[in-house]
């Protein structure tokens, strides 16, 4: 488990290096590549959705799930469509971020990283992973895990749309397996406490973990203070 952290963290930091150069618009019209036809990507997207290529957010399987669609080239193309497509629903959107990220060290030139924060957020929301342990542990051992890492990847980019989630107080994903199942579920996070984890990740002030909700808010209240005068131009 160490080592694949170690391995996500330094491709995802290749990959937000790129980000200099960012596009708007058709992505894929920029970086010359045929467009599919428009009713492919639909077959394709709903594919993914269900799952019908294998698992995605359990390891090893994941990885092969991930490697089997990105080994057609077609699919290369799709997935940078689905990406910029707002017609489509956000899960799948998220899944093509996801496949997307492991491999295309240009992804973050193609597409807004404002727009993937977006797609991320309401992957964590809606329990687009099916399960909690992507988005790490979090407070006590600083698990970020894989998925979650992303935000802090991200920094400033994914600042605006974890700040919405500060407001949310709905439970968030629940852990499975029994060592994470046992200490994740039992630190009965909120969507907000994810988010004020990534927050004080990003800004370098790692939040400490209580038990109760009313010394979490109270930390969210400081939290909030530190961002709105924190630059990130210093960092």
């Amino acid at each position: 488990m160490l080592a694949m952290k170690v391995i996500y963290k330094k491709i995802h930091f290749l990959s937000l290096w790129l980000i200099g150069f960012q596009t708007s618009g058709d992505a894929l019209a920029l970086f010359g590549t045929h467009i599919p036809p428009r009713d492919s990507i639909l077959r394709f997207a709903d594919k993914l959705v269900k799952r019908e290529f294998g698992s995605f957010f359990i390891y090893p399987q994941h990885n092969t799930t991930v490697s089997k669609i990105w080994s057609s080239t077609v699919h290369q193309a799709m997935l940078d469509e689905i990406v910029e497509d707002s017609l489509l629903p956000m899960e799948t959107r998220f899944l093509a971020c996801e496949i997307l990220r492991a491999n295309d060290f240009f992804y973050t030139r193609k597409h807004s990283i404002e727009k993937i924060a977006k797609i991320y957020a309401n992957a964590l929301i809606h329990n687009y992973t099916q399960r909690a342990n992507s988005w790490g542990l979090l407070y006590n051992g600083m698990d970020d895990g894989p998925v979650g890492y992303y935000f802090i990847l991200m920094r400033e980019y994914a600042v605006k749309e974890l700040m919405i989630l500060l407001e949310n107080n709905s439970s968030g994903p629940a852990y499975e397996g029994s060592i994470e199942a046992t200490l994740g579920n039992g630190y009965n996070y909120r969507i907000k406490d994810f988010a004020a984890y990534y927050l004080g990740r990003i800004i370098g002030k790692p939040l400490k973990y209580y038990q109760e909700f009313q010394e979490r808010d109270a930390q969210i209240i400081r939290l909030k203070k530190d961002l709105a005068t924190f630059d990130f131009n210093k960092k």
